[in-house]
């Protein structure tokens, strides 16, 4: 496997792993490193699970991508 495929999936998986805390975590509940946090705010934060959906989802679009078959010049 080519490092850039396998660096997209882990960041894919990342962010997936992030959606799934933004859809089930209130604000005041997230890690303090997250963007969102806020102690105030008692209402997950589902705009941010999508974002981060669609984000992990295009960067396992792009490991796909990489992993097609390189053209006649690369392969000479």
């Amino acid at each position: 496997m080519r490092p850039l495929t396998v660096l997209l999936v882990v960041i894919g998986v990342l962010f997936l792993g992030a959606a799934f805390i933004y859809a089930t975590t209130e604000a005041r509940a997230l890690p303090g490193f997250f963007p969102g946090y806020d102690t105030a705010i008692t209402r997950a934060h589902l705009k941010h699970a999508v974002a981060a959906v669609l984000l992990g989802l295009g960067c396992f679009v792009l490991a796909w991508f990489s992993t097609g078959p390189r053209s006649a010049r690369q392969q000479h």
